[in-house]
């Protein structure tokens, strides 16, 4: 009976701290619960305010539909809801678009030389002469170039390479439009991925150097299992986004596209202020070739050199009959 006695007397004295560790436990427990039930209700609420965003740009942007309906291939659908109208063009064609006015205004300079104006009937006959390869395959991907016709003066040499040029800083500026587009998103995500790895890291860390962290309930082993995780993960993901750089990406992209479109720019003003050359022997064909020459270096240089900056001087072209202005919008449509 004493041993009896005596032993309920410890349990006696022990019984207020097996309470202590149940409530401190239970108090954890429910502390990690409420964050828990804090953080799925962010994240719901975060992804009820995705669908509304995209509801409501389901219902207001025609674009838009039509992007979405792309994106998961359903074309024939997109062709059928985007319809006439010019507020409903694809991205693709709009960046077609934006690009197609400074090759339109070379190429009607070119046409003026040669003696061709509005309403003539020979216009539609060499309009495949002067369009783009995009452009082509838009609006007549199966058509063949049609025969020069009698009494138009076929072009010269310069006049050949000015509309070619032309036609290749053209489809270069179509072809970055949606690298810089989709190196920004990446960027952009990266960069987001990497900031919620940061946060959830400290966040484990500073939980398990409590004393909430340091138990031996599942809980605390967990937190700090997932502390040695994700800064690792963390670690991982620096790795990746510095391997793949998208942001030096991005910014060589979107340089190379504001210099091309600032020498479009530029040569679609200058030429009209150039006289139309006669021959490629005579004097008249002077101001072009010099021009031409200036633009077609600077075109090699932005090529060769992505980081190139922008031109200044009399490097862009700014012989006797042209002037290098021609700034422009340097992202026209790219981040549309």
């Amino acid at each position: 009976m004493p041993l009896f006695t005596g032993l309920q007397r410890r349990l006696t004295v022990l019984k207020p701290l097996t309470v202590l560790k149940l409530w401190s436990t239970l108090s954890f427990t429910r502390y990690f619960f409420t964050l828990l039930k804090l953080t799925t209700l962010a994240i719901v609420a975060t992804i009820f305010g995705c669908v509304v965003y995209v509801t409501v740009h389901l219902a207001v942007s025609p674009a838009y539909r039509v992007s979405t309906l792309r994106l998961f291939g359903f074309d024939n659908v997109a062709d059928a809801v985007r319809g006439p109208k010019r507020d409903n063009l694809s991205i693709e064609e709009r960046d077609l678009y934006s690009v197609l006015p400074d090759h339109a205004t070379i190429s009607n300079w070119v046409e003026y030389c040669i003696g061709l104006g509005p309403g003539d009937s020979a216009l539609q006959t060499t309009q495949h002469t002067f369009m783009t390869p995009s452009q082509k395959l838009l609006t007549h991907p199966f058509a063949v170039q049609p025969k020069w016709p009698d009494g138009v003066h076929q072009l010269n040499r310069s006049e050949h390479n000015l509309i070619q040029l032309s036609k290749a800083l053209s489809e270069q500026r179509v072809r970055l439009m949606p690298k810089v587009r989709s190196t920004y998103f990446f960027w952009q995500l990266a960069t987001l991925i990497s900031i919620a790895i940061g946060m959830i890291t400290t966040i484990l860390v500073s939980v398990s150097s409590t004393e909430f962290g340091r138990g031996d309930g599942p809980n605390q082993r967990m937190i700090r299992v997932l502390a040695i995780i994700f800064p690792a993960l963390g670690t991982a993901t620096a790795a990746v986004v510095s391997f793949y750089s998208p942001q030096v990406e991005w910014g060589q992209a979107s340089r190379t596209l504001a210099s091309e479109t600032q020498l479009h720019d530029q040569i679609a003003l200058t030429v009209w202020k150039l006289t139309c050359p006669t021959s490629d022997t005579d004097d008249s064909a002077k101001p072009l070739k010099d021009n031409l020459d200036n633009w077609s270096k600077r075109y090699i240089e932005i090529q060769t050199i992505p980081n190139a900056s922008a031109p200044s001087g009399n490097q862009t072209g700014a012989s006797p009959g042209g002037g290098n202005e021609g700034g422009g919008s340097p992202y026209r449509a790219a981040i549309q």
